[in-house]
């Protein structure tokens, strides 16, 4: 769980610190203001870390295009995103499914994929654990 919430902090105070010791530079600014720059810009990113919700919210936020995980989830890694009607395909010859005459698309709905603990992608049901479950979280 910890690195979902702030999953680059490593790479974020990296380059926190040298945006902090350039801005220094610039500004001849104390070490003292320098630190309490950096303090600042940490406490907001503690502040930012989402907070847990429910499958509603995880449903709304899947919509408006974000990726959202359980807590609860055993897996590393893994998180859910809504794949959008105009971002598949389908094959005929894969699906075994003769379009016929006429017709030069199919009708794609949209659905939710969950990246998986071993990297893969496949669609994703939720069970009723998951729908009852307030320990969602937003995926950065």
């Amino acid at each position: 769980m910890e690195d979902k919430l702030w999953e680059n902090w490593e790479d974020d105070l990296e380059e926190l610190y040298w945006k902090f010791d350039q801005d220094a530079k610039k500004k001849n600014l104390s070490e003292r203001d320098v630190f309490k720059n950096k303090v600042r810009w940490f406490i907001n990113k503690i502040l930012s870390v989402p907070t847990t919700f429910g499958f509603e919210q995880a449903i709304r936020f899947l919509k408006e295009g974000k990726m959202v995980a359980r807590i609860g989830w055993n897996g590393k890694g893994m998180w859910l995103k809504l794949v959008a009607m105009d971002h598949y395909s389908i094959i005929e010859k894969a699906v075994g499914i003769n379009m016929g005459d006429g017709h030069d698309e199919w009708n794609l709905l949209p659905w939710i994929g969950m990246k998986t603990a071993d990297d893969k992608f496949v669609p994703w049901l939720a069970s009723q654990t998951d729908m009852l479950a307030e320990d969602w979280i937003l995926f950065k």
